[in-house]
C-alpha cells in the first residue's frame, strides 16, 4: 500500500513454507512455490522508494518515551536486530509505529526419526494446503489428539478412502468414545494405537512409517499437527501487560483487534500467522492490509493534530 510513509522491513529471509515446493489458496498464485511469490512480492515492494529492508531477526522489542515535537509526549518503539550476516553490525532502529508479522516456528517432534527430511514435501499439516496433490493416496493422520483428528477425518475422507490414524488412543484423557470409533469404522477408517517411531523415504517423500512395535506400514503420506512458537522474543512486551490484558492468548498466538490488528499495546500491531491459526497466505495477506491502513490513518491523523 503506497502510501509514501518511511518503512523498515526487517526480514531473515526464512519464511515458515519454505519447505514446501508449491503454494495453494493463493488466488493468481496457485501452483507457484513460496520462494517465487516471495521474490515477487519483494520486488513489488522494492518498487517504492520510501521502503528499506535490513535482513536479520529481531531479538528485542522495547518502548521508551520521547519528545519528538514540542507539544506532545510519544511513545518510541526500539527494536534491536540480530543480522543474518554475522559480520554486519545493525544499530537498534526506532519507529513510531510496529507491525509484527513474524509468523510462527512448526516445532517438530525430535524423537520422529525422518520428520525434518519429510516435512513439507510427504509429511503435511493442512488438506487445504497440500489434500489435492495426495487425493487418493495412503494416507495417515499422525501424533495428534484425538479432538484433532474428529477435526481432520471427516474433511479428509473427501480427498482419500484410505485412511488411518495412528497414536496412543488407550488413554482415557485422550481416546475415542464408543460411537466415535464406529463412525471410523462406517467410514474404512482403521485406528492404530501405536506411536510412529521413524519414518521410512527417499529423498522426502514417504514410503512406510515404522511403529514403536517395529510394525512397518506402507504409506504414501502422514499429516503432522505440531505444536508452534512466536519467533521471536516477547518478553519485554509481556512485562509491559497488565494482568487484565492479553498479549498472547491461551493458544499462543498474539492477541489483536480484528478490525485493526491493533495488540493490547500502544502502537504495535500484529498480523499474518503469529495471530491467526488459519495459516494461509491470503488470510496473512488480508490482516497485513488492515494493519497497513490503520497504521498509516494513525501516523496521519497524529501528524494532522500536531502541526
Amino acid at each position: 500500500m503506497p502510501s509514501r510513509v518511511r518503512v523498515l522491513v526487517i526480514d531473515s529471509g526464512k519464511p515458515c513454507n519454505r519447505f514446501q515446493s508449491k503454494s495453494h489458496n493463493f488466488l493468481g498464485n496457485d501452483g507457484r512455490s513460496p520462494e517465487v511469490i516471495r521474490e515477487q512480492s519483494l520486488k513489488d515492494v522494492s518498487a517504492y522508494p520510501s521502503v528499506q529492508f535490513l535482513y536479520g531477526t529481531v531479538s528485542q522489542i522495547y518502548t521508551t518515551n520521547n519528545h519528538r515535537r514540542k507539544d506532545t509526549k510519544e511513545t518510541s518503539i526500539s527494536v534491536k536486530i540480530e543480522p543474518e550476516n554475522k559480520s554486519d553490525e545493525y544499530n537498534v532502529s526506532e519507529c513510531r509505529k510496529l507491525v509484527i508479522a513474524t509468523g510462527v516456528q512448526d516445532l517438530l517432534p525430535e524423537n520422529l526419526m525422518g520428520v525434518h527430511e519429510c516435512w513439507g514435501k510427504s509429511v503435511i499439516h493442512c488438506p487445504y494446503c497440500h489434500g489435492y496433490e495426495f487425493a487418493n493416496k495412503r494416507t495417515a493422520l499422525i501424533r495428534m489428539k484425538s479432538s484433532t483428528v474428529l477435526t481432520m477425518a471427516p474433511i479428509l475422507t473427501k480427498f482419500t478412502g484410505d485412511l488411518c490414524v495412528i497414536g496412543r488412543y488407550d488413554d482415557e484423557s485422550d481416546s475415542f468414545t464408543t460411537e466415535q470409533t464406529d463412525l471410523f469404522k462406517m467410514h474404512g477408517i482403521h485406528i492404530i494405537n501405536h506411536d510412529v517411531a521413524s519414518i521410512n523415504h527417499k529423498n522426502g517423500i514417504l514410503s512406510a512409517l515404522i511403529l514403536e512395535n517395529g510394525q512397518d506400514i506402507p504409506m504414501d503420506c502422514a499429516y503432522l499437527r505440531p505444536p508452534c512458537r512466536q519467533r521471536i522474543p516477547l518478553s519485554h512486551l509481556l512485562s509491559m501487560v497488565s494482568a487484565t490484558t492479553d498479549l498472547i492468548n491461551e493458544k499462543g498466538y498474539i492477541q489483536v483487534d480484528k478490525e485493526t490488528q491493533k495488540t493490547c499495546i500502544p502502537n504495535i500491531y500484529a498480523c499474518g500467522d503469529c495471530t491467526d491459526p488459519n495459516r494461509s497466505l491470503s488470510i496473512a495477506l488480508a490482516s497485513g492490509t488492515r494493519a497497513a491502513k490503520m497504521v498509516n490513518y494513525e501516523l496521519a491523523i497524529e501528524d494532522w493534530l500536531t502541526v
